[in-house]
């Protein structure tokens, strides 16, 4: 019990080196610290991949809500198209936010669990590395402690024999120099001094031989630690050296600067609100909603049988819609006066506000004042009632008949007789009204569309 409790003060009394007895402990925890790193960081990425998610979302719904409080504001024009470009920009941002989370949660956390998996086995208590790490370090530093231990017991003896013999050599000088000494009391304490120093002597050597013995074995004991700390140190390295590739995976998984989506996504914002008109904006306003807009003086009307329907079809109709983004087209009614009667005597008066609209600007093909008659066309039933679009029998007219336009906007049709189209359909125009309206077919259903809205097809 003593000598163990001996070994332990010993073991205890020794330095913060690694090479004292069980200092290596902070090695082997070293790989089991790592198995943890690897664990905290699959945590921390996953949250950074919720945030990427919740953001995405936030952004999603903050633009969903602001597009139908938009449909319904008094914003208008070229500057309504702005701030929907708001909105579409946190759109796109966000599924490129939605794409910086499935890459962490499907490239990052992965390689990371397989790094793991294969790197690190589970036994009953510990990672069997961890253990295997803990039984070299014991079986390299045995015998050096057996032989460290025999060293620091002769040391300890030898100094408390040093120590008496001190002791015995201040009796001495006691005795001699005290007037009551016998010669027998100074013969005794000068015995015990001779007897005290040659135990110093014995066990000097005996220190000096276990010192010798333990040097000796000093360099296989540096040697055997070393090559299981080079060990660990290499596992650790492999720690290192995949944490950092992870770390940059991380990094491209995040990095929206690689990704082309946000400069175009940018650039087209930019380009949205450059191209804001506020005099554009301001002269389609006028020309739907104020002195811009045409309207049906009064004048003298001869009553003709059968017109107050189409007057009041006129006058309900005296601009042409604007195309987003694009001048609007002169303000006037699609119904021409081939269809009632001729344009000196109608009663509708159309204001020169629109002079510069495409409609004005635009000419039809051969730059006369009539839509031309193509080829092989006779006179069928495309100046039927011109109030609603019909659709038209197969046998009576094809779908190429007129002459082909591409659609440069949408629009949708407000009015019965109007003729819906998306941005690069292709109708077929019969024949230009005035006032910025033509008449063509689509599908085989005919009907009204802005003319301003169209150009060749072969451009």
């Amino acid at each position: 019990m003593e000598e163990a409790r001996s070994e332990e003060d010993i073991i205890a009394a020794m330095t913060d080196s690694f090479w004292d007895i069980g200092n290596y402990k902070r090695v082997v925890k070293r790989i089991d610290d790592g198995a943890k790193l690897c664990n905290d960081y699959v945590k921390m990425v996953h949250e950074r991949a919720d945030i990427e998610s919740k953001y995405a979302k936030r952004l999603q719904e903050w633009a969903k809500k602001w597009e139908e409080l938009i449909a319904k504001n008094s914003e208008y024009g070229s500057l309504e198209t702005g701030w929907k470009g708001q909105l579409k920009e946190a759109h796109r941002i966000a599924e490129c936010h939605l794409d910086c989370q499935r890459r962490i949660e499907e490239e990052v956390v992965p390689s990371i669990n397989s790094w793991k998996g294969e790197n690190y086995h589970k036994s009953l208590l510990h990672w069997k590395e961890t253990r295997k790490a803990e039984d070299n370090f014991q079986r390299a530093q045995k015998p050096w402690e057996k032989k460290l231990v025999k060293v620091q017991k002769s040391k300890k003896v030898y100094h408390s024999a040093a120590k008496e013999l001190d002791s015995q050599e201040r009796t001495v000088n006691a005795v001699q120099n005290s007037q009551d000494s016998t010669y027998e009391q100074c013969q005794r304490a000068r015995d015990k001094r001779d007897k005290s120093q040659g135990e110093v002597e014995r066990m000097k050597a005996k220190y000096e031989h276990k010192l010798a013995d333990l040097k000796q074995y000093q360099s296989k004991y540096v040697e055997d630690m070393t090559v299981e700390f080079d060990r660990c140190q290499q596992f650790e390295k492999r720690r290192m050296e995949f944490f950092k590739a992870t770390i940059f995976s991380y990094m491209q998984a995040i990095d929206l600067t690689v990704d082309s989506r946000v400069p175009d996504t940018y650039r087209e914002f930019s380009e949205t609100i450059s191209r804001i008109d506020a005099e554009q904006d301001l002269r389609y306003y006028s020309d739907t909603n104020g002195a811009g807009m045409g309207y049906a003086w009064p004048d003298f009307e001869e009553y003709v049988p059968g017109s107050s329907l189409q007057a009041s079809k006129l006058a309900s109709r005296s601009n042409t819609p604007m195309p987003d983004g694009g001048s609007p087209p002169l303000g006037g009614s699609k119904f021409n006066h081939n269809g009632g009667g001729d344009s000196e005597n109608s009663s509708v008066h159309v204001s020169d506000g629109g002079r510069d609209s495409p409609a004005n600007q635009r000419t039809s093909p051969n730059n006369n004042d009539e839509w031309p008659v193509p080829p092989n066309e006779e006179d069928d039933d495309t100046d039927a009632d011109p109030m609603y679009a019909s659709v038209v029998p197969k046998n009576k007219r094809k779908q190429e008949k007129g002459i082909p336009m591409k659609a440069m906007y949408e629009f949708v049709g407000e009015d019965d007789d109007d003729l819906s189209f998306k941005q690069g359909d292709t109708v077929n125009i019969i024949k230009q009204c005035e006032d910025g309206w033509a008449q063509g077919v689509m599908d085989g259903k005919l009907g009204y569309v802005p003319f301003a809205y169209f150009e060749d097809v072969k451009k």
